[in-house]
């Protein structure tokens, strides 16, 4: 068990040793030990409010120091445990037994160069104390190389997956003059941009040149997968185009911020400033009446917030 105590903004465990952090690995260990390492005010002392369960996960099981594997599936093992996001950007681990219990798409991980990276582009890495989260390059804390390197063992099942993965045949049937069918592009990992062309039904469905179908996830920004998005509420799926702007029927408009991030605010809100940010290439066809009468029962949406909004 893990039991901690926060006062005085020392974190302490019930024998009486405190956490602090060494070079980003957070350590525990008796006052006088700390004091003898001279351990700075900065690295033992900590402000707001305290996820015990992160630091209890941190100084128990060493998330740095750990060797994953990742499965021909892209769920990434470590001890009969996977490794998984949640909604705010933190990573977690659960028995596999409960593998079932979490999307898909917050613990499908690649593997490339010691970077392990989601299904929408967001890779692992270690923050300013040692705790584990997920961002895009660049972005928050994830800044600094060294932070996103992991000791990965790739299994020989998961090698093969990714060799298929390049040679995937197309629907066509087509043939190279050497008699071998060509390849076509699979559901690329990037995010979508302002360069991506898109093709807008009907039914309000929009999809990329890839089959990628694009949503807006709960933290307002957008996300495009070739993966069934039933799930996700036809507010943040259902879309409408008018003088080169995709929005949803709530006033949410598409665009980049910008550090070029898709997301999804109403029009000057955030860093929705821009009418270049918010125009996209699409082809659009002619909206069904369903499609129209969905847009027309706009639903009330108190404290709607965008990214970079936080509700208090």
């Amino acid at each position: 068990r893990c039991s901690w105590k926060h006062k005085d903004y020392i974190i302490s465990l019930a024998d009486g040793r405190q956490l602090y952090v060494e070079k980003g690995v957070p350590k525990v260990a008796a006052e006088a030990d700390i004091e003898a390492l001279k351990v700075p005010e900065i690295q033992r002392k900590w402000v707001g409010n305290v996820n015990y369960r992160i630091a209890c996960e941190l100084t128990n099981r060493g998330w740095t120091k750990r060797t994953w594997t990742l499965d021909a599936n892209g769920t990434l093992i470590h001890s009969a445990h996977f490794l998984y996001t949640d909604g705010n950007g933190r990573a977690h681990l659960k028995p596999l037994s409960e593998l079932g219990d979490i999307k898909q798409s917050l613990r499908t991980w690649k593997h490339a160069g010691g970077i392990l990276t989601l299904q929408d582009g967001r890779q692992l890495y270690e923050g300013n104390y040692g705790e584990p989260f997920v961002a895009y390059e660049g972005d928050y804390t994830n800044t600094s190389a060294q932070r996103r390197k992991w000791k990965v063992v790739v299994s020989d099942e998961a090698k093969l997956a990714v060799d298929l993965d390049a040679i995937t045949l197309d629907d066509n049937d087509k043939e190279k003059e050497n008699g071998n069918k060509v390849p076509t592009p699979k559901c690329p990992p990037d995010l979508p941009s302002r360069d991506s062309k898109w093709t807008l039904y009907s039914s309000g469905r929009l999809e990329d040149e890839y089959g990628r179908q694009l949503y807006a996830d709960c933290d307002d920004w957008a996300q495009a997968t070739c993966n069934d998005v039933s799930d996700v509420s036809e507010d943040d799926r259902r879309w409408r185009y008018k003088d080169g702007v995709l929005s949803l029927r709530n006033g949410r408009e598409l665009y980049v911020n910008p550090t070029g991030v898709p997301g999804l605010a109403k029009r000057d809100r955030h860093t929705n400033t821009n009418p270049i940010r918010r125009q996209w290439n699409v082809t659009a066809e002619p909206e069904s009446e369903d499609t129209a009468e969905f847009f027309r029962q706009v639903p009330e949406v108190p404290g709607a917030c965008g990214p970079g909004c936080i509700i208090m």
